[in-house]
């Protein structure tokens, strides 16, 4: 809580990564839709080469791009009121993605403080909805 953006921006594009990661799979459980998304990541997989053996299947978790895509492919999940609003929230997180993982693996990636806030701002919506619902 007293993570200022502006003051350490690195640290709170972690940050703001590992919360949207654990509620997403938290909501996705509470919400009893967990084994859909799991279902849909690892299909993804196969699809795209990946050789997961039967008993390996329940030790993998979903990254946060796949996270993103299934939300992505799936807007039903928020409900049909929120669904139209988070859509725009999902696209955003997911353009920055790329960057965020950049910022937090790589010791040169330069991110000025005011585009870490901007990424903040974007992707507050749809981590305060799976925080609270």
């Amino acid at each position: 809580r007293k993570l200022d953006m502006w003051d350490f921006p690195y640290a709170g594009l972690g940050l703001l990564r590992s919360v949207f990661e654990t509620s997403a799979v938290k909501f996705m459980v509470r919400h009893q839709r967990y084994d859909e998304m799991h279902k849909w990541f690892i299909a993804r997989r196969r699809k795209e080469g990946a050789k997961i053996a039967s008993d390996q299947e329940d030790k993998q978790i979903p990254t946060t791009e796949e996270m993103l895509a299934f939300f992505h492919n799936h807007p039903n999940v928020w409900g049909v009121p929120a669904q139209n609003h988070l859509k725009h929230s999902v696209s955003k997180m997911a353009s920055h993605a790329k960057l965020m993982n950049s910022a937090l693996h790589n010791a040169f990636q330069q991110i000025a403080t005011s585009k870490a806030i901007e990424i903040r701002d974007e992707v507050f919506p749809l981590v305060r909805h799976l925080i609270e619902k």
